[in-house]
């Protein structure tokens, strides 16, 4: 808990520490840093817009490696030793991290079933699929090993207002709960095999910009920003 990775419109990804108050540059990329995540054996993931994923260590500035990806890097998750990265093109690949050192080729790419460009992917806990959330107020979920159980559906629209949605996270230890946030300032509950919201909760009057469960799946967390579309 002592370390926060960042990356941004500087292009640098760093470490901060939160206790001394300081940052470390870790690496740098051409184009600003979209995610970044941190992985087992002290290495730090990163995706940017330079259409580029890249794994760093914290004691060199130097990329361990570096994956060439068709487009800019649009989304990112990441769960036990699985990675899914959504690029612009609507383009998706899934990557194993043990693999990725050594074997940079993803294990699985596709493309997404949402007509606009991803905003925001979560894996399943179990890593069988995923769910990807677009501007157009509409959330796939896309299931890598039996695709007939895959399906798009409708969320965080207002009338004849159609909202993003800017997160998709699923509660860890759930297989089929997960939380969707959008810029209509509103998060909903859904069960994903029943196909049905469980709970929708009134709007903060600002966008959501990002929502996350915590390791245990007893919190929830949002932010809020403008972000207006």
């Amino acid at each position: 808990g002592q370390w926060l990775a960042t990356g941004g419109c500087h292009n640098r990804v760093c470490l901060r520490d939160l206790h001394a108050e300081q940052d470390l540059n870790v690496g740098l990329h051409h184009e600003p840093v979209k995610s970044v995540a941190v992985l087992r054996n002290d290495l730090i993931l990163s995706g940017s817009w330079d259409k580029t994923l890249r794994l760093w260590k914290s004691n060199q500035q130097t990329a361990v490696q570096t994956i060439h990806l068709p487009e800019r890097v649009y989304a990112m998750d990441v769960k036990e030793n699985r990675v899914v990265v959504a690029t612009a093109g609507q383009r998706i690949l899934a990557f194993n991290v043990d693999a990725m050192q050594h074997s940079p080729a993803p294990f699985w790419q596709g493309e997404s079933r949402l007509k606009m460009q991803t905003k925001c992917i979560s894996w399943f806990p179990d890593c069988t699929g995923f769910a990807v959330g677009s501007p157009e107020g509409r959330c796939s979920i896309h299931c890598i090993e039996d695709e007939q159980r895959s399906f798009t559906f409708k969320c965080h629209r207002i009338g004849s207002t159609v909202n993003a949605i800017n997160a998709v996270d699923f509660m860890p230890g759930k297989q089929n709960f997960f939380a969707t946030a959008g810029s209509d300032g509103s998060y909903n509950f859904w069960e994903k095999n029943q196909r049905t919201r469980i709970k929708q909760f009134e709007s903060c009057y600002y966008p959501i910009t990002a929502a996350k469960f915590n390791s245990s799946g007893d919190l929830f967390a949002y932010a809020v920003g403008y972000d207006w579309r």
